[in-house]
């Protein structure tokens, strides 16, 4: 009887190799996926501003901006953030709304590099807009300037209402209050905003390189738009991610 001897190249891996590798590969990205957006949920909103040209910001159709607005190259940044949107200051109050809304839960992370501490750096969610006037009413994470980086910063969670009717154009109500860290100037920090509802009661907690700060209870907004302003700061804004779970 002639038997046939199989004989495997040297340099050429067995079928079964290159598909266990194949396998593996396709595992370790699914991995990363759901490592990256809890319970694999995909995000809402992902912006890394990389598309825009440094200058000043022409914002996509939707998105709701107050006073100037510039796509920026961060002097002092890691490689990770060689874009990013910057609210300059120019004007109390400067800042963006972007789309789509997101209801019920929700996680928001952004990364900030504050260049000048004047008053203070804000998250929005759940912004709700008046057709008529304009006037917004959100909540926010407020990041106050701690004395130029020299001592903690006050965070707050807020719910902020526009209207005319209030000397200044609107009412700041504090839900909750704590010092937060030191933020030195030009450093970049990730700040996350999670709201989860349990029982009919809304939880909003706010994080600053992975530590919780702050958190207050609430259901006044139910839903509404996500978003950032500064009151005075100079700001770099990038790699905004917003996962929902309605």
């Amino acid at each position: 009887m002639n038997r046939r001897r199989l004989t495997q190249h040297p340099n050429r891996p067995a079928a079964w190799m290159i598909a266990l590798a194949v396998g593996l590969s396709f595992m370790a990205v699914r991995s990363l996926e759901a490592a990256s957006h809890p319970k694999g949920r995909a995000p809402v909103i992902q912006e890394d501003f990389e598309s825009f040209k440094v200058g000043p910001w022409t914002p996509p159709d939707g998105v709701l901006t107050r006073g100037p607005l510039f796509i920026e190259a961060p002097e002092v940044s890691p490689a990770t953030h060689t874009k990013a949107l910057a609210t300059r200051g120019l004007m109390r109050g400067e800042r963006f709304v972007l789309t789509p809304v997101v209801d019920g839960n929700m996680t928001y992370d952004v990364d900030i590099q504050r260049l000048e501490q004047v008053l203070d750096t804000d998250l929005m969610w759940r912004v709700n807009v008046n057709p008529e006037s304009g006037a917004q009413t959100y909540y926010q994470a407020s990041i106050g300037y701690g004395r130029k980086g020299l001592e903690p910063t006050v965070c707050r969670i807020q719910i902020i209402t526009e209207d005319s009717i209030f000397p200044s154009g609107f009412v700041a109500t504090t839900l909750a209050e704590a010092d937060g860290p030191i933020l030195h100037r030009d450093e970049w920090h990730h700040v996350q905003v999670k709201v989860v509802g349990d029982h009919g009661v809304d939880t909003h907690i706010l994080s600053i390189d992975g530590v919780e700060v702050v958190r207050a209870a609430d259901n006044t907004l139910a839903g509404g738009r996500i978003g950032g302003r500064v009151g005075g700061d100079m700001t770099h804004w990038d790699n905004i991610v917003v996962t929902s779970d309605p």
